[in-house]
């Protein structure tokens, strides 16, 4: 139900997974990724990069880099069954190098890629990629100003 940054989910954790999440933290701990990451879930990348990889905001979330910072945004919800405009501060996230994370860890941990059809199709741990990709924002990001 998250305004901003909803996810779906299927199968015996879904209500786990999409239930209490936080407001002010679209993708972080208490979203339905930080809980994929505590249940040592799976993603499949199919048809798409890691461009697209939802897990990588959670990493985002986790690592520590000096630019990282919050901004305060809003959205359209209903309050008591009434419609509001509420604000609520979220993670400023920049997406910019997801590829080049994402191509980094498919080298380092050798990710095939196979396909269906014509689609590109990556399957592995999330955890994985995550813990990857928080090291490699903590080390790289803001090096090039």
């Amino acid at each position: 139900a998250h305004p901003a940054f909803s996810l779906a989910a299927h199968g015996p954790n879904a209500e786990f997974l999409v239930s209490d999440h936080a407001l002010e933290e679209d993708s972080g701990h208490r979203s339905p990724l930080g809980k994929l990451y505590e249940l040592d879930g799976y993603v499949l990348l199919l048809g798409v990069d890691h461009w697209n990889n939802t897990s990588l905001p959670y990493a985002e979330f986790r690592a520590d880099y000096p630019a990282k910072s919050n901004l305060i945004t809003g959205s359209a919800m209903l309050v008591d069954g009434r419609r509001q405009w509420v604000t609520y501060k979220t993670l400023d996230t920049n997406p910019d190098d997801f590829g080049e994370i994402g191509q980094a860890f498919d080298e380092m941990h050798s990710i095939e890629v196979k396909r269906i059809g014509h689609a590109e199709v990556r399957f592995f741990k999330q955890r994985q990629v995550v813990d990857f990709a928080t090291a490699w924002m903590a080390q790289h990001r803001d090096l090039t100003g």
